[in-house]
């Protein structure tokens, strides 16, 4: 008949004991304790026991309490924060604070800008396809608001540092070359 582990484990523990009650096995037992390897050992799991007992003894005391009320309190409002910023009305407010403290506008002047242009860029006449909403493009030197622009239009005319120069010389090399 098979023994269980429980029984192999009781089995183990009797035959080691009995093993360090003999003379080879104290032996044994001595020379390891000497060992560089068996202190080291030896110091982790007794500090960690000290550790784990001081932690536990914490963990009881009322100020312990009070530190763990406050670390799960935390993390349930670090976790309704992270759900709040990815919701729509997070995007929605931190939107609306970008345009009017970036350009000075509300979200109404800005629907406003994007009916007069039909919902399209005012370079590339697209439309946004990927349902993101239009960069309000600025003069930098005025701050005059001179329209809307997609992403790509927005990013060739940041690349050009909105000068004549490079877009006259840009326009040269492409008509040159084609």
């Amino acid at each position: 008949m098979a023994m269980s582990y429980e029984e192999k484990r009781v089995r183990n523990r009797a035959a080691v004991r009995k093993y360090r009650q003999t003379e080879k096995g104290r032996s044994v037992i001595e020379s390891y304790q000497k060992s560089p390897k068996f202190k080291a050992i030896m110091h982790k799991y007794n500090t960690s026991e000290v550790g784990r007992k001081k932690c536990r003894d914490y963990r009881r005391s009322e100020k312990g309490k009070k530190a763990s009320r406050d670390y799960i309190s935390s993390e349930i409002g670090i976790i309704k924060r992270k759900a709040y910023t990815k919701s729509k009305k997070a995007i929605d407010n931190r939107r609306k604070s970008r345009l009017w403290g970036d350009y000075r506008i509300t979200e109404h002047e800005y629907t406003d800008m994007l009916d007069l242009q039909n919902g399209r860029c005012c370079i590339c006449g697209h439309t946004n396809e990927s349902g993101k909403k239009l960069f309000v493009d600025h003069d930098h030197d005025t701050g005059k608001i001179r329209g809307l622009l997609c992403a790509r239009c927005n990013i060739a005319l940041g690349m050009l540092r909105e000068s004549f120069p490079y877009a006259d010389n840009l326009c040269e090399y492409i008509l040159d070359r084609c």
